[in-house]
C-alpha cells in the first residue's frame, strides 16, 4: 500500500508538469506566430476589419513618384479605381483619387482631388489600417479678381519636405503680369503621419 501511493503521488506529478510544459508551448507558439501590432486590421464600430479593403484599394491605385510639382490650375488626371472603396477611404470633400505615393511601416501618403473652380490637390496620410492620420489642402489662398491674383506652387521633394509658395501677381494694362508678392511655407510629415509646418 505504502508504494501504491509512492506511484500515484510520482504519477500525480508527473502529468501535471506535462500539463504545465504544454500550456508553456502552446502560449509560446501563439505569441511566435501571431502578426505584429502594427499590422493588425483596425476593428470599426460595426465590428468589420478594413485593412484587407485598403489593401486592394492601395494596390489599384497609380504610383506617383518624388519630386512632385504643381501649381494652381495645373490639369490632374484622376486614377481610377473602385467607386465603393474609394468612397469608403476618401477625404471627405474629395471627389477622385490623384494616386499613391508610398507606404512605409507606419502610413501611407495619398493624393486626392476635390473639384472646383481649379482642381485642388490634398495629401492625405494613413494608417496600415485605412483610417485617416491627417491631410493637407493646397490652393487655399488662391484668388483672383480685377487687378490681382494668386497662384499657389508646391514642390514635394525627395525627402518629403513640402514647399509651398504662394504669390500674388498684379495685372498691367498691357496684360503683364507683375510678381507683387511671394510668402513660402514648409511643412514636414511627422514620422506618426501628421503634417507638422515649420
Amino acid at each position: 500500500m505504502k508504494y501504491t501511493c509512492y506511484i500515484l503521488f510520482a504519477f500525480i506529478v508527473l502529468a501535471s508538469c506535462t500539463s504545465s510544459q504544454t500550456n508553456e508551448k502552446t502560449s509560446s507558439d501563439t505569441l511566435v506566430h501571431a502578426e505584429p501590432a502594427d499590422f493588425m486590421p483596425a476593428t470599426t464600430a460595426t465590428g468589420n476589419t478594413d485593412t484587407s479593403n485598403f489593401r486592394d484599394y492601395m494596390s489599384g491605385l497609380t504610383t506617383l513618384n518624388l519630386p512632385m510639382h504643381f501649381k494652381t490650375g495645373d490639369d490632374f488626371i484622376p486614377d481610377e479605381t473602385t467607386p465603393l472603396l474609394y468612397e469608403k477611404f476618401k477625404l471627405e470633400s474629395a471627389n477622385n483619387p490623384g494616386g499613391r505615393f508610398f507606404t512605409n511601416d507606419r502610413y501611407s501618403l495619398l493624393l486626392d482631388l476635390i473639384a472646383g473652380d481649379v482642381t485642388v490637390p490634398a495629401l492625405v496620410t494613413y494608417t496600415y489600417e485605412g483610417v485617416k492620420i491627417d491631410s493637407l489642402i493646397f490652393f487655399d489662398a488662391s484668388y483672383e479678381d480685377e487687378n490681382t491674383f494668386s497662384q499657389e506652387t508646391v514642390i514635394i521633394d525627395d525627402n518629403l519636405i513640402i514647399h509651398r509658395y504662394d504669390s500674388t501677381f498684379s495685372s498691367k494694362p498691357n496684360g503683364a503680369k507683375k510678381l507683387t508678392d511671394t510668402d513660402s511655407r514648409i511643412f514636414i510629415i511627422s514620422t506618426e503621419g501628421q503634417f507638422i509646418e515649420k
